[in-house]
């Protein structure tokens, strides 16, 4: 049986990437494994350096027992919260060094991928910390995860994860046609040249707009 530590990196009180800390620690409890949440939010940690931290202790303790990591990491303007950067100014490799994580992006919108990238590139150096080459990313978060709602899409299916997801995805194409459509106003040999261009972007639009 593994144990696994779930990072909560937002400091927002009752926070969508706690929502989404409180689910996956459920999941891994059904398959038989213990898992812990460590919320910023509940148990923050000052501005490192400034004074003693706390929480540190009890949250050291926890990192040092867990077997494996998972640090949910919301964007904000595009960035890692500030609070995800501050925990790895705590940690270090005593408690770290060599232990799997998974990284797990979260987003309102259709974003999500920058906290990951930054992460990748320099949450690991000093607490030696190994990022899984797999990552999660939770899009349109505030519309997923949460009991007793669901969403019927156009295509009839009924679901809070899938059906959000779905329509989100749905909407996102839409806003990327009408972004590639030809203006009313443009001369016709430029159209056709705009409209060729327009095919092949669209063709090429992020795999996530097709998911």
């Amino acid at each position: 049986m593994l144990k696994i530590a779930i990072l909560s990196g937002s400091s927002r009180p009752d926070s969508q990437s706690g929502k989404v800390a409180t689910y996956l620690q459920q999941q891994l409890q059904q398959r038989g494994e213990q898992a812990c949440v460590l919320d910023l939010a509940v148990t923050p940690l000052p501005l490192w350096p400034a004074g003693p931290a706390e929480h540190w202790p009890a949250m050291q303790a926890q990192l040092v027992e867990a077997d494996a990591l998972v640090v949910i990491a919301p964007e904000w303007h595009g960035m890692a919260c500030p609070a995800v950067k501050n925990f790895f100014l705590y940690a270090s490799k005593a408690e770290l060094a060599h232990k799997p994580a998974l990284l797990v992006g979260v987003s309102s919108g259709i974003g999500g991928a920058y906290p990951i990238s930054e992460l990748r590139a320099s949450g690991y150096k000093n607490c030696r910390l190994c990022y899984l080459p797999e990552h999660l990313i939770i899009r349109q978060v505030e519309q997923v995860l949460n009991a007793g709602t669901a969403l019927v899409n156009e295509l009839g299916l009924t679901g809070t994860k899938y059906g959000c997801g779905i329509a989100a995805c749905g909407q996102a194409k839409k806003r990327w046609r009408q972004r590639c459509a030809v203006p009313t106003w443009m001369p016709s040999s430029c159209a056709t040249a705009r409209s060729g261009r327009a095919s092949r972007s669209a063709s090429a639009c992020p795999s996530h707009f097709s998911r």
